[in-house]
């Protein structure tokens, strides 16, 4: 098991290409609920995570959350996310990130 500790400021750039979302929208009440899996590619400029690793790593992730809905076409959504990060032996090192949780708050217009 590696750790690594980033001092200071570490900059990225990614997009998800692959995004399957599934609202379950069968009961039409004013809560949401979803769930999804996701799939994309994180670039930057140093090596990251920081080391003898690569500037390309990959990302798959799974969510759940909710759209609560305040008016008619507009919600407020909360998320959580367990997600993966890999360069795939890119580089030397693919030390990446096994698992990582992320959580978002939002507001949605339709």
């Amino acid at each position: 098991m590696e750790i690594f500790f980033v001092l200071g400021s570490h900059y990225a750039g990614g997009f998800e290409p692959v995004v399957l979302r599934w609202n379950f929208t069968a009961n039409r009440n004013r809560v949401v609920p979803f769930a999804g899996a996701a799939g994309g590619l994180l670039l930057s400029p140093q090596n990251f995570p920081p080391g003898n690793t690569y500037q390309t790593n990959f990302t798959a992730a799974i969510d759940a959350g909710a759209h609560i809905f305040v008016r008619r076409h507009q919600s407020f959504d909360i998320t959580g996310r367990v997600f993966h990060l890999s360069n795939a032996y890119l580089g030397p090192s693919n030390p990446g990130i096994p698992v990582g949780l992320q959580f978002a708050v939002g507001y949605t217009w339709y």
